[in-house]
């Protein structure tokens, strides 16, 4: 036996299979690993250790203490450098599992392995390299307080790597590899280890510091390791936990802040989150009599069971279920009914509150070396102070930004005053501390007043103006008189607001990695985390068998709970089953059975009996489940923090008292101190634009002035009422033009009032540059819109953001159903209370009542027909009624929560949240982070549904009811609205009529006027202080625009770029608020961003408006979809379960022959319909995303042939995709097409068929943006603003963009009426001069007479503009009526019908108006994608991915680079088209391409030439698949063959 190898192998390789099949045999198994070793120490077959390694790496998931107690660690690695690169990961992946929960006493197993391991993390293979990170890692985090320790681990991976360098250089280098080797994940976890280090072992910080890591994070932060210069930090996009780490190392880097004076209240501060002494840990009893901890996640979920008083709790992990029964404590296996042991082990320690909470006594080396070698602390300050500064002001979540203002602190605090004034110049920190100072989050409050405390003492000459022009003066003095107990006036935080930052107190320090305290919640928390690396599926759901005992009465009287967004789509229940028993897991509803409902008072009774409950069921339920109004930090903490916080805001009133009695008391009084002289100027030129007395040019001239050469502070802007004032001076009625013109002449270089204007361009420099980057510092110091993010930091690898989604997935919310009072024709709900999965949508609790029969009407009160009684036939009858409810035909049952009917397509979540008892109240701050999951109420109480029969005066689909998100109502309502508008068309005949018999145009509507409001439009429901500048930004954006309007200009374009106008800290808060996996799967946007972005979409860029459009106006999965898309790293996290969108997909299979008639067929079938669409063609393999791509591209083709005749334009001959000239012919037009336009007496026949084509070409383009595909039409821009519903402002202007060369002669002839105008208005002419001056009128000699133009529409003869219009010539006393007719025929009623019809059919997929969000120039860039631009090398190298025997420098791949960069656009087109299915790259070029194009080097024989074989592609993941060419001219050669040959069809390579 001993050497058969084969038998071993196979023994081997049985047992690895048994555990994967049967995880628990394990156990046994476990008892082999010292054979399994043994083949690894003396390695006699290679097979056989390999397949050792296997096992044990299936064993060390489990049984990591095992095989490390067994000396596993050092014999997997003895020899890992003779194994298969497989091999070598499975040793690393059982030496990483082995590390899990290392104690002190076990780190002698693995330290002489250190070194290896450090050689390792600087090695190519990216599974190997992320096993040796967490392999640190997990050590670095179970041995943090013990310093020795730490050291000795960095200390002994150099000690005998003699070529391996030194574990801090190799993991410097591994951050900063590119492109990286890393995940994400590994990068955080990475970058927490070395703050860890830091934090707790001050040497390694100084060493770091020694190794130039400050240059390494500012190359991290800003893609530079140069210092930055002046304020154009530009950060490298990273998610915000990588930010919160990488802060925190900057932090770690400084020495920690002194523990007294102006910073003895950061104690106060972090002891909030230490009142909780006792971390609990649940453990379990294993065969052996050894403790094992439950999981991170599973810990909270008992511990909350455990303080609610249950009895007993199940709870489903790893794919089994147990039982752990409280009165016993045992916990029991439902399958094999095995029993084991548990207990409560509470620790007496203060939790790691944060790394800052390392011993303070300790010495920290970082001072001394700070004092003996100045420069080294002066290089990480000049380096990153601009970057950190930078980070503070794009971050939108609060942890970030404490985070922030820690190291920003310590910087300043440690700093001497000349490298403070260095590095303070260019920075405008004044500014930001008053912002600061009026937030609502008390800790930010606090940062800022020690901030001011240290400047002041550091620089007091230069912050004492400085503080009094940027308004921190008057910050602090109102802080001083708030009343501590409640704030009084406008300052600072109000009432309300500083309840809620309670919860902005529970911070960092808690959350930090170096792990968390075990806070206790009055119910169950759901920051579950992964702590301890967890081998826990997303699958682990909380079912409680038995309600909560204690007071349930209560709480079952207070069960109205609800809220409402808008969400659509999730299938939700499986199957049916009787009443009573639990539901299937696979669906998502549970019911309780009735009797453990927890309603029968018998239970509640025993309970009380029972002794172990007593010390606990005295409390009652209210002290212990807060209100929604009092954050829950758990029972223990509430009244600790209520104390703590009361002493903050005494502290903050103490403070900035005596701040103002030491720097600001001085000439309180005198007006003409110097720093005030700005202010003074600016509020008396503010005076002289309110009086009306013709002094307002003067005053537009100061403020210019002002504005233009002195630093005016946004505080000064804001405390003059210039803002108020100027709006009020651009929105008045009365002599609006007038002041229009004023402030054009002042500001953009404009003609004064009543000049005209000669050219298309102003001259000089416009002064509304810097009007408008005023007005933005004004916002940004003014605004507090909320953003609710969930993905603060949490224990482990996993964010915060997974966290929650993992909560969500394994908690559900109880809720009665019960028949609605006023409905007495359906059945009443007897199964008692059902468990119901948050993220399901309200209409799949329809469809569980109807499947089991609760949608049938009965003539009478039917209640005696109890559940039983639903026979099967019962069943089958109701799945119709299901299908078409769910299909979007009529639903059968209404849903309210209290007085609201809730809309079919949001979350129970949702609903829950937005209209019970506990709903929200809108006014949530910043810190609404701290809680992800709602009020902990939402999660304890049950909740009551009603459920009644849909009225018969409901409209035809429910789902349309618009949500806060949706500002707009979707597709059935306001189609039927539109219809009703036209049945009243009157009005409208009657303008036809005007227009077809009088010529009369109806009057355009200014596009200017539409924005000159003083105030932004009723549909901005928020509040907010900064509103009123908003307002203004509008009006100058309007201006900037639409300014030529004013002086008739035919065409002219915006005189400052759209950049200028992009709010980056709003930005940063819409981004965040959009990357929150929560808040997408939950629809709980906060209705500030959708409503501002709406009226103002000019402050958002626009990839976060594409965001934002699939966040608001389609279902939940797309949204999901789309974010997943964007932030890849999501879906490596393990809550991937959770937060994959569960899209419909429909296949259809089409003809390449006669493609645009199926096509029509396959759009008015699906366009409707949510699922995404999918095409394959007939006779060909390819399916998904190449196909689908491709026939987007082909059908926008097809559309173009001009013998459709839709559209104007000249007819052209274009190759097809082979390169080939086709008889076909197309419409081409240099400025995009636009439709043909018809006459009045257009046949029909032509019409109809015009129509039925632009309806489908509607749904078609609607469905391309909902499935985020792109059509390949060149559209003109008037297209897009009839799109947008601006066909009633257009003008002669807009025909440059339809017919430039009509558009050339009308504006000789628009020049011709305008001399003829001001002839008119001249008073010295007598009737005869007038007649002869008008006669000499002319266009090159040639007068409006002899050029023998009729009112028909020029280039269609059979078009007339009135009637009988052939007949009419036009002449110069009818010049201006035949202007206007050419325009309106043109641009407006011609086109009219196609239009409509265009929109009719985008209407049915999603409504128009969501594309408000963006301007008419932008929708060409939405629907058909990126527009041309060069491919150069170093974009192809960040955006592309070799793999699979080629890299960045393999020789193949540098030389496609090299042939990429040099195409033409249609050479672009042809290989996007081959590699991608499409011609078009999406917005964002290459970066954007989702998946990014992949090229992996295509395999030949031995015996075979590459040279000899085309590269193939697989569209569907954009993979090229290419050989590795002999020279660069054969390649460029081969690929162009390639891209010819292998269009249009799809089959295997």
């Amino acid at each position: 036996m001993e050497h058969n190898f084969d038998m071993m192998n196979h023994a081997c390789r049985a047992l690895t299979y048994m555990m994967e099949a049967l995880p628990r045999s394990s156990a046994v198994v476990v008892d082999a690993v010292p054979v399994f070793l043994e083949k690894l120490q003396v390695i006699q077959c290679m097979d056989v250790a390999e397949q050792s390694l296997t096992a044990l790496e299936m064993l060390s998931r489990r049984h990591s203490k095992a095989i490390l107690h067994a000396g596993g660690v050092s014999a997997c690695l003895t020899f890992l450098d003779f194994f298969s690169i497989n091999a070598q990961r499975s040793a690393l992946a059982v030496a990483a599992n082995s590390c899990q929960n290392i104690s002190p006493d076990e780190f002698h197993y693995v330290e002489d392995c250190l070194s290896l391991l450090t050689c390792r993390v600087s090695h190519q293979d990216k599974r190997s390299v992320e096993s040796c990170c967490l392999c640190f890692s997990r050590i670095v985090e179970n041995l943090m307080s013990d310093e020795k320790l730490l050291l000795r681990v960095v200390d002994g991976s150099s000690v005998q790597a003699e070529s391996g360098g030194d574990l801090l250089k190799n993991v410097q280098q591994l951050l900063v590899v590119t492109p990286p080797i890393i995940s994400t994940s590994t990068f955080i976890m990475v970058i927490r280890m070395l703050s860890t280090l830091c934090a707790n072992c001050s040497e390694l910080a100084v060493r770091l510091l020694r190794q130039n890591i400050a240059e390494t994070l500012s190359y991290l932060l800003i893609g530079s390791s140069e210092p930055v210069v002046g304020e154009d930090a530009e950060l490298v996009p990273r998610s915000p936990q990588e930010l919160y780490e990488l802060t925190s190392l900057i932090g770690e880097l400084m020495p920690q802040l002194p523990t007294d004076g102006v910073f003895a209240i950061d104690a106060m501060l972090r002891k909030g989150n230490q009142v909780v002494t006792d971390v609990v840990m649940w453990q379990w009893k294993d065969d052996r009599d050894v403790w094992h901890p439950y999981t991170a996640i599973d810990n909270k979920i008992i511990e909350a069971a455990h303080q609610t008083g249950e009895d007993e709790i199940s709870l489903s992990t790893m794919g089994r279920t147990y039982t752990i029964d409280f009165l016993s404590m045992q916990q029991i296996n439902e399958e094999t009914g095995t029993i084991r042991s548990v207990q409560r082990h509470a620790s007496s320690q203060k939790g790691n509150a944060s790394c800052l909470g390392s011993s303070v006594s300790r010495s920290d080396s970082r001072v001394d070396v700070l004092k003996e070698d100045k420069d080294l602390g002066a290089a990480l300050i000049r380096t990153l102070f601009t970057v950190l500064y930078e980070v503070y002001s794009s971050s939108a979540g609060p942890a970030v930004r404490h985070r922030c203002l820690r190291a920003l602190l310590r910087m300043i605090y440690y700093a001497n005053a000349e490298l403070l004034r260095d590095v303070l110049k260019s920075q405008d920190v004044s500014s930001h501390i008053a912002a600061m100072l009026s937030s609502s989050d008390l800790r930010v409050v606090v940062g800022a007043l020690q901030m001011a405390e240290i400047l002041m003492q550091h620089l007091p000459d230069v912050f004492g103006i400085y503080f009094r022009r940027e308004g921190v003066m008057h910050q602090v003095k109102k802080l001083a008189i708030i009343d501590a107990y409640g704030a009084s006036g406008s300052a600072g935080p109000s009432p309300r607001t500083l309840t809620a930052s309670q919860e902005s107190l529970k911070d960092e320090e808690t959350s930090s990695f170096s792990g968390e305290t075990a806070e206790r919640r009055g119910s169950v928390d759901g920051e579950a985390e992964k702590g301890g690396n967890s081998q826990l599926r997303l699958s682990d759901v909380l079912k409680r068998k038995k309600t909560p005992r204690r007071g349930g009465s209560k709480r079952g009287s207070k069960n109205d709970n609800g809220s409402a967004e808008s969400v659509t789509g999730s299938k939700l229940f499986s199957s049916s089953a009787p009443a009573g028993k639990s539901v299937l897991t696979g669906s998502r509803i549970k019911v309780a059975s009735g009797k453990l409902s927890g309603t029968s008072p018998k239970t509640s009774f025993l309970t009380s009996l029972n002794p172990t409950r007593w010390g606990r069921s005295n409390s009652s339920p209210t002290n212990e489940r807060p209100t929604a109004k009092e954050p829950t930090f758990g029972k223990s903490s509430s009244s600790g923090f209520q104390n703590n916080r009361e002493k903050i805001r005494v502290w903050v009133k103490d403070q900035a008292s005596s701040l103002e009695v030491r720097y600001f008391k001085i000439e309180n009084n005198d007006s003409n101190h110097p720093a005030l002289t700005v202010l003074n100027r600016l509020c008396l030129a503010t005076e002289q634009l309110r009086d009306e007395d013709g002094n307002s040019l003067k005053a537009l001239q100061e403020i210019r002035c002002i504005i233009s050469e002195s630093d005016v502070s946004p505080f000064e802007v804001i405390h003059s009422g210039m803002v108020t004032e100027l709006l009020h001076f651009l929105t008045r009625e009365h002599k609006r033009r007038t002041s229009l013109q004023e402030f054009l002449h002042v500001f953009l270089n404009c003609p004064p009032p009543g000049e005209q204007i000669t050219s298309k361009l102003l001259d000089g420099v416009s002064a509304l540059a810097p009007l408008v980057s005023k007005l933005h510092a004004c916002i940004n110091q003014l605004e507090q819109f909320p953003v609710k993010v969930h993905d603060l930091p949490g224990a482990g690898m996993a964010s915060r953001g997974t966290n929650a989604i993992k909560f969500f997935n394994t908690h559900q919310l109880k809720c009665n159903l019960q028949r609605h009072p006023d409905c007495s024709n359906l059945r009443q709900w007897r199964g008692g209370p059902v468990k119901i999965d948050p993220l399901a949508l309200v209409q799949a609790i329809e469809r569980y009542l109807l499947i089991r029969g609760y949608g049938k009407i009965r003539g009478d009160d039917c209640d005696d027909i109890s559940d039983e009684d639903a026979s099967d036939d019962d069943i089958d009858d109701t799945m119709a009624a299901v299908f078409s409810s769910q299909s979007g035909g009529r639903h059968k049952l209404q849903f309210l929560i209290g007085d609201h009917v809730l809309p079919y397509n949001i979350t129970v979540y949702q609903a829950i949240r937005q209209h019970g008892p506990v709903a929200d109240d809108g006014q949530e701050t910043d810190t609404d982070s701290e809680h992800p999951f709602g009020r902990t109420n939402i999660w304890v109480q049950t909740h009551t549904i009603w459920y009644r029969s849909v009225p018969e005066d409901e409209p035809l689909n429910l789902s349309s009811i618009s949500t806060i998100n949706t500002i707009t109502s979707t597709s059935p309502t306001s189609k039927k609205g539109k219809s009703t508008g036209s049945s009243k068309t009157s009005p409208k005949n009657k303008k036809g009529e005007d227009l077809w018999t009088g010529g009369v145009v109806p009057s355009t509507v200014s596009m200017l006027d539409a924005y000159l409001s003083p105030a932004l439009p009723e549909t901005v429901t928020s509040k907010d202080p900064s509103m009123e500048v908003l307002a203004l930004l509008r009006v100058l954006h309007a201006l900037n625009r639409y300014w030529g309007s004013l002086y008739e200009l035919s065409s002219f374009s915006p005189v400052l770029y759209s950049q200028e106008f992009i709010n980056h800290k709003m930005t940063a808060k819409a981004n965040r608020q959009l990357q929150d996996p929560l808040v997408i799967i939950t629809a709980h946007i906060p209705p500030w961003l959708p409503e501002i972005a709406n009226v103002c979409p000019f402050l958002f860029p626009f990839d976060t408006r594409q965001m934002l459009i699939y966040a608001m106006a389609f279902d939940r999965d797309r949204a999901m979809q789309r974010l997943l898309d964007t932030v890849p790293d999501l879906t490596t996290t393990d809550s991937s379960e959770r937060v994959t969108p569960r899209l419909e997909r429909r296949k259809r299979m089409v003809s390449r022959d006669d493609l645009l008639k199926q096509a029509e067929q396959v759009m008015n079938d699906l366009a409707s319909s949510k699922a995404v669409l999918e095409i394959q063609y007939e006779n060909e393999v390819g399916t998904g995303l190449g196909p689908t791509l491709e026939f987007y591209a082909l059908v926008s083709r097809e559309l173009q042939r001009a013998d459709l005749e839709l559209w104007r334009g000249e007819r052209t001959q274009f190759d097809d995709a082979k390169g080939v000239q086709k008889e076909t012919m197309f419409v081409y037009s240099p400025c995009g097409l636009f439709p043909l336009p018809f006459g009045h007496s257009a046949k029909a026949g032509v019409t109809m068929k015009a129509k039925s084509k632009f309806r489908f070409l509607g749904k078609f383009m609607a469905k391309a943006i909902m499935d985020s595909r792109m059509v390949d039409i060149p559209l003109s821009l008037v297209f897009f603003k009839w799109l947008l519903g601006q066909e009633q402002g257009l003008t002669g202007g807009d025909l440059h963009d339809v017919d430039p060369v009509m558009a050339k002669s009308f504006s000789q002839l628009e020049d011709v009426l305008r001399q003829k105008k001001r002839l008119e208005a001249d008073k010295s002419h007598t009737r005869a001069s007038l007649q002869l001056a008008l006669d000499s009128l002319n266009i090159d000699g040639c007068s409006i007479d002899d050029l023998g133009l009729d009112f028909t529409l020029p280039g269609f003869p059979s078009i007339e503009l009135k009637k009988g219009g052939k007949d009419i010539s036009a002449d110069i006393n009818n010049l201006e009526e035949y202007l206007k007719l050419v325009v309106h025929w043109s641009l407006v009623e011609g086109v009219r019908k196609q239009m409509e019809a265009f929109r009719e059919g985008f209407e049915t997929v999603f409504p128009p108006s969501h594309l408000r969000l963006f301007y008419a120039e932008e929708l060409n860039q939405l629907f058909c994608g990126s527009t041309g631009e060069a491919w150069d090398v170093r974009t192809l190298m960040e955006c592309c991915k070799p793999d699979h025997g080629y890299t960045h420098d393999s020789k193949a791949i540098r030389h496609l680079y090299e042939i990429l960069s040099e195409y033409t656009a249609d050479e672009q087109r042809q290989f996007l088209q081959f590699v991608t299915g499409s011609p078009r790259l999406p917005v964002g070029g290459f970066k954007a391409l989702s998946p990014q194009l992949t090229i992996v080097r295509k395999t030949v024989e031995a015996t075979e030439n590459a040279d000899e074989y085309l590269p193939s592609v697989m569209t569907c993941v954009n993979y090229l698949k290419l050989p590795d060419y002999s020279s660069i001219e054969l390649m460029r050669e081969k690929i162009e063959v390639a891209a010819q040959e292998g269009q249009l069809s799809f089959h295997l390579s």
